[in-house]
């Protein structure tokens, strides 16, 4: 690095003495000044104190002060960006918390605060026992309070906003807070659904619903949306803290708190999934058994709503006519249809018993129809069919023909399976729907050597999450 003696640099006065003593000193010029002051050190300490300032010196060169500026100004930028970045983040979390509360506190507003006024204004006979408004209305209450505190302390916190400013004690406080209202709310949540059912069919609970509403007018929601609320709320914290760190520089003062608090919620998401799941999906059987005319799917502990789509009926000998769409809901022990009506209401249709049922793809003959009608649609607009469409229906028809009971996936344009039954159940019932108050006549069953029903589907994808939800609820029905 250096070549000669005279070019060394100058030595710091801590470096003046072998016992880390200073003493008053002119620059080192000469040769042998020079020699006598590195004389001092041992060769390895001399040595790795060169490399360090060679160190010092490559940076320079190869950086020039325009390069290094520009790189400041750049990191500087970056920083000042995300956390303006944060700051947004921070200000819509405040206004969508404010919303959340003013949502949750309906039930509050709508309903439990006019309980007790109720009760006073009905004979014994008619009024809500204590113990069902609890289950209906407390377990909300302490979610209240933890969103509560949530608002303030970040309201509080973005009146003295800045550069270094934490976020992490904030969340972390709130993940405390929320870690056993919310387990108590989701494990108690079937409870309650069951609860809510059983009360609508009580004229008592009809009664108190016609006061709420005459009260409040359409201003009021049902009290299972109301319920609902929290279980799709939740996931959201955990994307907006994960953005929060991975808009926080290492160098900043709350970074590490923040990767930690994100990892716990991660964490927290990951087993709270399930449960929030099968929470949502036994609201929605409370949802369709009283949005559906004379649905047999009543509301119990142990039923779930798996999948719900609007699908078409095709007839096999007239494939290519779209107009028979019907609403199909699989449940973990139904799978049942029902269609709607002009004036908008849905009304059952039937069910079908999967025990022993089978899904096969579109056979090839149905494939053909509707491939002949596009070719000759597209003949008419002066199109031919492309070769891609019909290599592709080779394919699925192969995969037919070979015996394997996957649906075909590949991306030919026409999408859809068939489902093979021997169980049926029409649309008459001996049932009454105690909300709706509609009933039929007797039930019948048909019983024949095979029975298909040929679905139509929109894209590859309603195709495979069909296929996947039907194959394992035959399955469990087998069992």
């Amino acid at each position: 690095m250096y070549s000669s003696a005279q070019d060394a640099v100058k030595y710091p006065l801590s470096y003046a003495s072998p016992y880390g003593l200073s003493s008053p000193m002119s620059d080192i010029t000469s040769v042998s000044t020079a020699t006598t002051r590195a004389s001092q050190y041992s060769q390895p300490d001399y040595s790795t104190l060169l490399d360090d300032l060679s160190i010092i010196d490559d940076v320079y060169e190869t950086y020039d002060h325009e390069q290094l500026g520009s790189m400041i100004d750049y990191q500087v930028n970056h920083t000042t960006k995300n956390g303006a970045f944060k700051h947004q983040m921070v200000q819509h979390l405040i206004q969508t918390e404010i919303q959340f509360i003013h949502d949750l506190r309906g039930l509050d507003r709508h309903y439990s605060s006019k309980l007790q006024a109720y009760n006073a204004s009905v004979k014994a006979k008619q009024m809500l026992k204590d113990i069902d408004g609890d289950i209906l209305f407390k377990p909300t209450q302490s979610l209240v309070a933890a969103h509560e505190a949530l608002l303030e302390a970040l309201q509080q916190r973005l009146l003295i906003w800045g550069p270094t400013q934490l976020l992490s004690d904030i969340f972390n406080r709130f993940y405390e807070h929320t870690e056993a209202c919310y387990t108590i709310y989701m494990k108690g949540f079937s409870a309650t659904i069951v609860t809510l059912d059983k009360l609508h069919k009580s004229s008592a609970f009809t009664k108190f619903l016609t006061y709420c509403n005459e009260a409040d007018g359409a201003n009021a929601q049902g009290i299972g949306h109301y319920l609902r609320l929290p279980l799709t709320r939740w996931p959201a914290y955990t994307d907006l803290i994960l953005q929060c760190a991975q808009l926080t520089e290492a160098t900043h003062p709350d970074y590490n708190a923040l990767v930690n608090v994100a990892n716990r919620f991660k964490a927290r998401h990951k087993q709270w999934d399930n449960l929030a799941e099968d929470c949502l999906s036994h609201y929605q059987v409370y949802h369709f058994y009283h949005l559906v005319q004379n649905s047999p799917a009543q509301v119990t502990p142990t039923r779930r709503l798996l999948l719900h789509d609007e699908i078409t009926l095709i007839d096999p000998l007239w494939p290519n006519d779209s107009s028979d769409t019907r609403l199909y809901l699989l449940y973990n022990d139904l799978f049942t249809c029902c269609r709607r009506q002009k004036d908008g209401r849905l009304v059952h249709k039937a069910v079908v018993i999967l025990q022993g049922a089978r899904i096969r793809p579109l056979e090839n003959v149905i494939i053909d129809k509707i491939l002949e009608k596009q070719q000759q649609q597209q003949n008419k607009s002066g199109r031919k069919l492309s070769l891609f469409n019909s290599s592709s229906r080779k394919s699925v028809a192969s995969g037919h023909s070979s015996g394997s009971s996957s649906v075909g996936t590949e991306d030919h344009g026409i999408y859809g399976l068939e489902l093979h039954f021997k169980f049926f159940m029409n649309d008459v019932f001996a049932y009454q729907n105690p909300i709706t108050g509609m009933s039929a006549g007797t039930t019948t069953s048909s019983y024949d050597e095979q029975r298909r029903l040929v679905f139509r589907m929109k894209s590859l994808e309603q195709q495979q999450i069909w296929t996947d939800h039907l194959t394992r609820a035959i399955k469990r029905a087998k069992r």
